[in-house]
């Protein structure tokens, strides 16, 4: 390779390390307005009951490391085992569903572990059966599905298993 070939190789290489390492690191806008959450609930067969899948705030996703620690929510677990399963075939196990729901978007909500998952299970007896996609404002109250465009038409495009 000549000198001129091998530099512009090495800072094309640069740039695609630079982009990858940014896009990770920082938090993602998803949705049309960035000041509300969307929870999904999923029906891993279609005559299933709704279930909750997630909340996900439209700010962000990946905020930050704080990994998941199934001792925080002891006293949920055996309503998560029926309220926020994880659909067969989709994850190891419900605790892997969980760790990625947190790690993905709880750690985006501002809410400590326990209180995510709380928060999302209170939401999802209030209003889950509206499903399969609705719309919160910041302080979790809500407020119209169109505010929540963009996030429920990327979240409806997504396998269940991705989102």
């Amino acid at each position: 390779m000549h000198a001129p070939a091998a530099a512009v190789a090495a800072v094309a290489t640069a740039v695609v390390l630079v982009a990858v390492v940014s896009t990770q690191a920082s938090p993602v806008r998803v949705g049309d307005n960035p000041n509300t959450l969307l929870m999904r609930v999923q029906k891993c067969d279609s005559s299933d009951p709704w279930t909750l899948h997630g909340l996900w705030p439209n700010w962000g996703f990946y905020c930050n490391k704080t990994k998941f620690d199934i001792n925080k929510i002891s006293d949920l677990q055996t309503t998560m085992e029926h309220e926020w399963m994880s659909c067969p075939g989709h994850h190891d196990s419900n605790a892997a569903f969980w760790a990625h729901e947190w790690e993905k978007h709880g750690v985006c909500t501002g809410l400590d572990e326990h209180g995510f998952f709380q928060t999302a299970l209170h939401l999802y007896e209030q209003y889950g059966q509206d499903g399969p996609n609705i719309c919160f404002d910041r302080s979790y109250n809500r407020v119209d599905d169109s505010q929540c465009g963009e996030a429920i038409a990327k979240a409806d495009a997504l396998p269940q298993a991705i989102a």
